[in-house]
């Protein structure tokens, strides 16, 4: 599969499905004034724009490392390696703000 294809498709199916979830999550809170569960709608609609850079650049490397482009492929390893751990580092040393 062509890069760009997979990055497109990733890109647009992950915009797709979190504005989605945000139009959800807002229609919720207009039809409840705001007493429903709309909160956990829209913190999946985020979580689901947050992942999809990720998303993107996994992609990214497993066409690279289909058509055989080992330096482009090691480079989005790195990159996926790096944002990772970012997220996971961001999940367990959380700062609360007050």
């Amino acid at each position: 599969m062509d890069v760009n294809k997979a990055v497109y498709i990733t890109l647009t199916a992950g915009m797709i499905i979190s504005f989605s979830l945000f139009s959800i999550g807002f229609g919720i809170y207009a039809a409840t004034e705001g007493k429903g569960r709309y909160m956990e709608v829209l913190s999946i609609a985020t979580m689901t724009l947050i992942l999809t850079p990720l998303t993107r650049v996994a992609a990214a490397f497993s066409a690279f490392t289909r058509n055989k482009e080992l330096s482009n492929a090691l480079t989005s390893l790195i990159v996926l390696t790096v944002m990772l751990l970012s997220l996971i580092l961001g999940m367990i040393y959380h700062v609360k703000v007050k």
